[in-house]
């Protein structure tokens, strides 16, 4: 492996775990005002403690893309976040989808 490489799948790996947290952070402020708790805080918070799960885990990028889709425009629609913020975790979490996927292209296309 080459030290671009790995260099590449390092900052992929980072951006991976950051999201987690991010997910991780947004999921448990939800539960942690209980006097605001509505049902789609509950659902919304539950769905991004599931996310926060599932991408440093490396979980399917066809199961963890639309669950961060959906839960930024959630953020943006129900609670009034801003849509940038959205953008950029989408934009952060397709670009660690697509570095991953290429990478692994290139590992297979190496001579071994």
């Amino acid at each position: 492996m080459t030290s671009r490489h790995r260099l590449i799948s390092s900052l992929i790996r980072v951006t991976e775990i950051a999201l987690g947290v991010l997910f991780l952070y947004l999921g448990t402020t939800k539960f942690l005002a209980p006097e605001a708790l509505t049902l789609s805080r509950a659902l919304i918070g539950a769905a991004e403690l599931i996310v926060a799960i599932l991408i440093p885990t490396q979980v399917s990028a066809i199961v963890s893309t639309p669950a961060v889709v959906v839960i930024a425009a959630a953020e943006v629609v129900l609670f009034s976040r801003p849509p940038l913020a959205a953008i950029a975790c989408v934009s952060a979490h397709g670009l660690t989808t697509w570095g991953r996927i290429a990478l692994h292209a290139r590992r297979d296309k190496l001579p071994t």
